[in-house]
C-alpha cells in the first residue's frame, strides 16, 4: 500500500492484483463446469480456464522471485515502525468486520442466512446438479450460487464445519481484494500514513445514505431499537451500505466490488483490459444483478479505452482470454436464464398503489441516499475555483481541458475518476425506475458497483484534497463530514446487533434445513429452472 514504489513496481503490483482477482472470480465457473455441464462442454470450459493462467500470469515471477521479495523486505525494514504497522491494522480491521458479519457462522446471522445456509448445505450434501422439491417433485435449481461453490467443494471432501471455515477465509480474501480496489480508485499515493489509511477503511466499512433522516421525517420513526434494520424506509427501493451488503448478501457484494475494481483498473491501465471481460463472465453465476450494475461502466470503458487502444484486444494472449470470456460468459448466462422467472418484473409505477406517494419517496430517496452529498461535492468544486472563466474566443475543448486541469490541481482528481463518478450518479438515479424480484433485487444489488465508485470518489475528495483547499473550504468540508457521520448509522446498527448476539462457529448441520424447507413457497419458485430451456436441452446434465 505504499505509493513510494517505482512506477513499474506499482504498475506490476496492480497487474498482479488484477490476476488474483480474476482467478478468484472464475474459479467457481470451473467448479460449475465440472458439476453442471455434460462432459464435452465441461472439458472445453475447464481446458480454456486452465490455459488462461499461462497467459494471464505474465509477471508472477517478478513478484515471487527471491530478488524482488528481498527488495520488498528491505524496503519494509527501512520504513518507520508505524508505517509498517498501519497497513496490517487495516487488514485486522477488515477481519474484525467480517467476524461480525455472520459469514461461516461467525457473528450474528440474520434471517437471510436461513436460506444461505440451506443452499450451502444442499451444495455440500446433494449430488450436483442440485435440486429442490416442489409439491413432492424434484426440480433443478437455477440460482447464482458461484460464491458458495469453492466452499461446497471443500465441504464434500472435509465436511460441513470445514466448508464454513473455508467460506469465511474465502470471503476475507474477497473483502481484502475489494478494499484494495477501493483504494486503487482513490489513487491515494501513500496508505502507510494513519491519517489517510484509517479514514479510507472507515468510509469503506461505514458509509451509507441518510436513512436516519428518511426514517425520521418520512416514517416518523426516530432511533428505533438499535438492532433493527432501517434501510427500507423508502418502501419501494433500497440502497445498502457496504456493511449491510457484507452482512446480508456477501455472495453478491464481494464479486460485484471485484468486477468494478477490474473495470476501474482497466481505466487506469489499458493493458489489463482483458481481465475485465473474464471477470464479468465469471460474475454471471455470482450475481446477474451485478452484471447489470457494471454494464454502464463497461460501456464507458469500451468508449474510452477499447477504441483508442485496439492493440490490447488483438494480441495472442488477449484473443485467448476473449475466447474464454465469451465461452464461459455464454455458458453461465444460459444457465441463469434457464430460470422460470417466477417473480415480478416491470417499471416501478406499474405495481405502485399511489403514484403521488411513489413520486414523493423517489425524490426523497435520490436526494437522501446520494444526491445531497453529490451536490455538496459539486459545490466544493465550484467554490474551489475549479470552474474558471476562459477568454471568449476559446474553444469548448479548451474550456473542458482547463476545467479538468484545475480539478486535478485543486483536488488531485483525474478525468477518468470524475467521469466514473458522473456515471455512478446517472445509474443511481435511474435504477429505482425498474423492478425485478419480489423484494426489488435489481435496485438493491445492481446498485453495488455504482455505490462502490460513488463512495470511493467521496473518500478521495475527503482524504486526498490539497491542504489549502481544505482550509479555505473548511465549513463545507465540515458539512460533508456531518453527512458522512449521519450516514454511518445503518452500518452501525448492523454491527451493534451482531456484537449483541455474537455467535462463534458454524451452525449445527442437523438444525440447517434444506432449501425446500428453509424458503417460503414464492422464494422457492424464484429458484426453479426450466427443464426445456436451452441450457438443460443442450449443455446441462
Amino acid at each position: 500500500m505504499n505509493g513510494n514504489a517505482g512506477p513499474r513496481q506499482a504498475a506490476s503490483l496492480s497487474h498482479f492484483l488484477a490476476q488474483v482477482t480474476v482467478f478468484y472470480l472464475v474459479l467457481p465457473s470451473a467448479i460449475f463446469a465440472f458439476g453442471w455441464l455434460r462432459p464435452p462442454y465441461s472439458l472445453v470450459s475447464i481446458a480454456l480456464l486452465a490455459c488462461c493462467p499461462a497467459i494471464l500470469i505474465r509477471e508472477i515471477r517478478f513478484h515471487l522471485s527471491a530478488q524482488n521479495l528481498a527488495l520488498l523486505l528491505s524496503n519494509w525494514r527501512r520504513q518507520k515502525a508505524a508505517t509498517r504497522i498501519w497497513p496490517l491494522v487495516a487488514l485486522l480491521l477488515i477481519a474484525i468486520w467480517l467476524l461480525l458479519s455472520g459469514t461461516g457462522g461467525f457473528g450474528f446471522q440474520n434471517t437471510d442466512y436461513r436460506a444461505s445456509n440451506a443452499l450451502l448445505k444442499d451444495l455440500v450434501m446433494q449430488n450436483w446438479p442440485i435440486t429442490v422439491a416442489v409439491s413432492g417433485v424434484e426440480k433443478p435449481v437455477v440460482y447464482y450460487f458461484g460464491y458458495y461453490l469453492p466452499a461446497a467443494l471443500v465441504g464434500k471432501g472435509f465436511g460441513w464445519e470445514t466448508a464454513n471455515l473455508f467460506l469465511f477465509l474465502w470471503t476475507y480474501l474477497g473483502a481484502v481484494l475489494s478494499f484494495m480496489w477501493f483504494w486503487r480508485f482513490t489513487r491515494i499515493k501513500d496508505l502507510s500514513a494513519l491519517h489517510k489509511l484509517l479514514p479510507l477503511v472507515l468510509i469503506f466499512v461505514f458509509a451509507g445514505g441518510l436513512d436516519l433522516v428518511g426514517n425520521t421525517f418520512l416514517r416518523n420513526e426516530l432511533f428505533k431499537k438499535i438492532s433493527s434494520h432501517n434501510e427500507w424506509w423508502a418502501g419501494y427501493f433500497q440502497y445498502s451500505s457496504n456493511t449491510t451488503l457484507l452482512f446480508w448478501v456477501p455472495q453478491q457484494a464481494v464479486a460485484s466490488w471485484l468486477v468494478t475494481g477490474l473495470l476501474i483498473n482497466s481505466e487506469f491501465s489499458s493493458r489489463d483490459l482483458e481481465f475485465a471481460a473474464l471477470g464479468i463472465s465469471g460474475l454471471v453465476i455470482w450475481s446477474p444483478f451485478g452484471v447489470l450494475g457494471v454494464a454502464p461502466f463497461l460501456l464507458l470503458l469500451v468508449f474510452r479505452v477499447a477504441f483508442r487502444y485496439p492493440k490490447y484486444l488483438t494480441g495472442r494472449g488477449a484473443i485467448l482470454v476473449s475466447v474464454t470470456s465469451l465461452w464461459v460468459g455464454i455458458v453461465n448466462l444460459l444457465f441463469v436464464t434457464g430460470n422460470q422467472f417466477n417473480f415480478p418484473i416491470g417499471f416501478i409505477w406499474q405495481t405502485a398503489d399511489h403514484l403521488r406517494n411513489l413520486a414523493k419517496y423517489f425524490a426523497a430517496f435520490v436526494f437522501l441516499e446520494f444526491g445531497f452529498l453529490a451536490l455538496l461535492i459539486l459545490m466544493l468544486f465550484l467554490l474551489g475555483k475549479v470552474f474558471t472563466r476562459a477568454p471568449g474566443d476559446i474553444s469548448f475543448r479548451d474550456v473542458s481541458n482547463n476545467w479538468l486541469r484545475n480539478l486535478h490541481h485543486q483536488f488531485k482528481i483525474i478525468p477518468s475518476q470524475f467521469h466514473l463518478f458522473l456515471v455512478s450518479l446517472v445509474v443511481l438515479t435511474g435504477l429505482p425506475a425498474y423492478r425485478i424480484g419480489i423484494f426489488n433485487d435489481l435496485v438493491m444489488r445492481s446498485s453495488i458497483p455504482a455505490l462502490f465508485i460513488f463512495w470511493a470518489f467521496v473518500a478521495k475528495v475527503m482524504i486526498d484534497v490539497d491542504a489549502g483547499v481544505r482550509s479555505r473550504l473548511r465549513y463545507l468540508y465540515s458539512l460533508i463530514l456531518l453527512v458522512l457521520l449521519l450516514g454511518c448509522y445503518p452500518a452501525s446498527r448492523q454491527i451493534v446487533r451482531s456484537m449483541e448476539d455474537f455467535h462463534f462457529g458454524p451452525p449445527d448441520i442437523a438444525f440447517v434445513s434444506s432449501s425446500s424447507d428453509a424458503n417460503a413457497a414464492d422464494i422457492v419458485l424464484q429458484r426453479i429452472g426450466d427443464e426445456n430451456s436451452l441450457f438443460y436441452r443442450y449443455l446441462g446434465k
